[in-house]
């Protein structure tokens, strides 16, 4: 089974409102500004390690879904469903209104203070500040801790980890 054309199930099938079009490809795709509860399903039909790990000290992805419901945000992430492997999803990046950020920066300082990689979860992400949910481009971009002092300034900011 094939990854773009063939394949109308899935997470393709699932996420397909929240899919980036510049960054999909047959053995895979991003979304972003996904709702909680479409991704919480999507990590269901997924090996549990998908939500449960830490990959590049961030946050699990089932945590991120957490937060992101109890904050009105949304999430965005990777999958891999190249028809060779099991599908895999990676949920790498949540978005809240500007005026929740400092609460998100304060929840994963908190939640997740273990040093990984050479840093916390929140020294390792990266913060990004945007001017509305419908942005092309990020008004700024900094280090998770710069959320705690700026995140106010942007309709919108995401935490995301590479």
């Amino acid at each position: 089974m094939s990854g773009d054309g063939e394949r109308t199930g899935g997470l393709r099938g699932l996420l397909r409102p929240w899919i980036t079009p510049r960054l999909t490809h047959p053995g895979g795709f991003r979304f972003h500004d996904a709702k909680p509860d479409v991704v919480r399903r999507a990590l269901a039909s997924v090996d549990p390690s998908c939500g449960a790990c830490r990959p590049n000290g961030q946050p699990p992805g089932d945590w991120l879904v957490d937060v992101a419901e109890r904050l009105d945000g949304t999430l965005a992430g990777q999958v891999g469903d190249d028809g060779d492997l099991p599908e895999r999803l990676r949920v790498d990046a949540v978005c809240v209104a500007g005026g929740r950020a400092a609460e998100l920066a304060r929840a994963i300082a908190r939640d997740w203070p273990q040093d990984a990689l050479g840093g916390t979860a929140l020294d390792l992400a990266v913060a990004e500040g945007w001017p509305g949910w419908d942005a092309e481009q990020p008004a700024w971009v900094g280090s998770g801790h710069d959320v705690l002092l700026d995140g106010q300034r942007a309709a919108v900011v995401g935490l995301w980890w590479d």
